[in-house]
């Protein structure tokens, strides 16, 4: 198993090659207001300079993404190794605390509100029935004790690819921090035989 340090200091962006392997799409939501935050921070210009570099325009894919729409999985990635390497230095580490000042914007207050009251558990319990609401290929599977679980993801190629797993780490990270829960042990790696990700966390 690979710690998120260690994951992210070997991560470097995919190819576009690699990139045309990712099929399937990815709800609107984990995309959600992408481009606002680029401007917050960075002005429009930055955003042009995103949107030059990946090839997505605003009719591929606006500002404020439809929360329930469905866009190319590999706009999450892409967007992610862009922003990262032209405004974060290259260090994925950084995602965090850019993720987490945008999840305590304030129209975010309410749904990290529920999340302290409904603790982890209930959450990864849910992972599998949730997943086919965020993204149309694959699959996940949960085993859950009472302050630990294991996630496991197969059935497609984007879990393989090392910035979304790293994508996966952070979101647990920035979980535990919104449910003040304390953060024991995280880990990832693909399964054995390879294709896929396996995350092992344990909370108090």
């Amino acid at each position: 198993m690979t710690s998120l340090a260690a994951l992210a200091a070997q991560t470097s962006p995919w190819t576009e090659g690699e990139l045309t392997t990712l099929r399937g799409d990815v709800r609107g939501h984990l995309l959600r207001d992408w481009g606002v935050h680029v401007v917050r921070r960075k002005g429009a210009p930055a955003l042009a300079r995103l949107r030059e570099l990946t090839g997505i325009t605003p009719e591929l894919l606006p500002e404020t993404p439809e929360l329930e729409a469905w866009y190319p999985c590999r706009y999450q990635v892409q967007l992610t190794d862009t922003i990262v390497t032209e405004f974060l230095g290259g260090d994925y580490l950084r995602l965090e605390e850019l993720l987490l000042q945008d999840a305590t914007r304030a129209r975010e207050r309410l749904v990290r509100w529920v999340a302290s009251k409904v603790g982890p558990a209930a959450v990864f319990n849910r992972a599998s029935k949730g997943h086919p609401d965020l993204y149309t290929v694959g699959q996940v599977s949960a085993q859950v004790g009472r302050r630990d679980a294991t996630l496991t993801w197969s059935g497609a190629t984007l879990f393989d690819n090392p910035t979304w797993r790293i994508l996966q780490l952070i979101g647990t990270r920035l979980m535990m921090r919104v449910m003040t829960r304390t953060l024991i042990d995280l880990q990832g790696s693909p399964p054995p035989g390879g294709g896929g990700f396996v995350m092992r966390v344990h909370w108090r």
